[in-house]
C-alpha cells in the first residue's frame, strides 16, 4: 500500500501538473512575426514652415528587431532615429526615448508579402500633423546551391 501511495504522489502529480500545463497553453498564441528590414515611403513630404526635418527623406528604410511582443525599430536609409515599441495584434506603436518621433502602423499579411502603413510624427514638424508612410517588407532570397554529381 506505501509502494502505491509513493507511486502516486512522485508520477501521478508531477503528470497531472504536465496536463494541466499544456492545456492552459492551447489558449497561448505568439506574436505576428514583424522582424527584419522593410522598405518605405512617405506618402507626402513633411512640409510647413517648423519641419525643417533632416532625419527623415522620402524614401527609408525601417529594421525592425522584435523579441516577442517588444520590437527595436531602427529607421535608417534616408531616416535616423532609434525607437522602441511593442506589436499587439496586427498594431505597432514605438517612440524614441526623447519622445521626438512617434511611429504607429498597421500590418498587413498577404500572399504577395508583407505591407505596413502607418503615420510618423517627429517634434520638430508638429504644425504639418503626423507623416504618412507605406513599407513592404524586404525579402532577400538566396538561390539554392545545386550540387553536381
Amino acid at each position: 500500500m506505501r509502494t502505491v501511495l509513493s507511486y502516486l504522489i512522485l508520477v501521478g502529480l508531477p503528470l497531472l501538473g504536465l496536463v494541466a500545463v499544456i492545456e492552459k497553453g492551447k489558449a497561448l498564441h505568439p506574436p505576428m512575426a514583424v522582424g527584419g528590414d522593410w522598405k518605405a515611403e512617405l506618402d507626402q513630404a513633411p512640409d510647413g514652415a517648423s519641419c525643417s526635418s533632416r532625419r527623415l527623406s522620402p524614401a527609408f528604410t525601417i529594421q525592425m528587431v522584435q523579441s516577442g511582443t517588444q520590437l527595436t525599430l531602427l529607421l535608417k536609409e534616408g531616416a535616423d532615429a532609434e525607437l522602441r515599441g511593442k506589436i499587439s495584434s496586427a498594431r505597432i506603436s514605438a517612440r524614441d526615448r526623447d519622445l521626438s518621433v512617434e511611429f504607429q502602423a498597421e500590418v498587413e499579411k498577404g500572399e504577395r508579402g508583407d505591407r505596413l502603413s502607418g503615420t510618423l510624427s517627429l517634434s520638430e514638424c508638429r504644425e504639418s500633423g503626423t507623416i504618412r508612410f507605406a513599407a513592404v517588407k524586404n525579402f532577400q532570397t538566396r538561390p539554392l546551391a545545386v550540387r553536381e554529381r
